[in-house]
């Protein structure tokens, strides 16, 4: 059981009695106002064999030991959108608008992917990553739905619907759930959706 708390802290509890494992904090080291002073873990944690994923808001993302809490590896990247994982590689939405992926196991940069900060002089606020149809798909809150290359980043086809999106798109069933600010909830088909599940234990 791995739950995170506000205060960039991420715990593994035992299942047998609920008493403490390991604990790591992932805030930031740096101290200031406004949102950098922001530490905590809004994305939830992603489990991968024997290693568990995390992200803080302003902090960091880090790959920890889930027998010992060790941390594999770690980035002074922060984010508030769940990672996803694919393959060899953790795909994360950045807090500074960028989609990056790293090396699952050891943590290397393969790529960073700028994404559209503003539109019409606003922030534009990113959400996902999930994967299909073997592509990396992100939406926004001005209603794009915009297709990436997960081997390079590279844009393959932006998809507009008529709503400002609010939170990380969702796959089941090959349909892709969107939310809108409104309440509405839309369900899009894909042509022929694969790789649904946020973990690739086929490769």
């Amino acid at each position: 059981m791995i739950p995170v708390f506000s205060s960039g802290e991420i715990s593994a509890l035992r299942v047998e009695n609920g008493s403490l494992a390991w604990s790591d904090n992932l805030s930031n080291i740096r101290r200031g106002g406004g949102l950098g002073s922001i530490t905590d873990i809004r994305a939830m944690p992603v489990l991968d064999d024997d290693l568990v994923y995390a992200i803080s808001f302003s902090g960091r993302i880090a790959a920890i030991d889930t027998r010992t809490g060790v941390r594999a590896w770690q980035h002074e990247v922060g984010g508030s959108q769940t990672p996803w994982i694919a393959g060899r590689f953790l795909y994360a939405i950045t807090g500074d608008n960028q989609l990056a992926a790293f090396e699952k196991t050891k943590g290397d940069i393969a790529w960073v992917k700028p994404l559209k900060p503003y539109h019409d002089g606003e922030p534009i606020q990113w959400f996902g990553p999930v994967m299909a149809d073997n592509l990396l798909i992100a939406t926004n809150s001005i209603g794009e739905i915009v297709f990436f290359n997960p081997l390079d980043g590279a844009h393959v086809r932006t998809q507009n619907i008529d709503a400002e999106l609010v939170g990380a798109p969702m796959i089941a069933d090959r349909v892709l759930y969107l939310l809108s600010e409104d309440g509405i909830l839309t369900a899009l088909v894909g042509e022929e959706p694969e790789n649904t599940e946020n973990s690739d234990k086929d490769e």
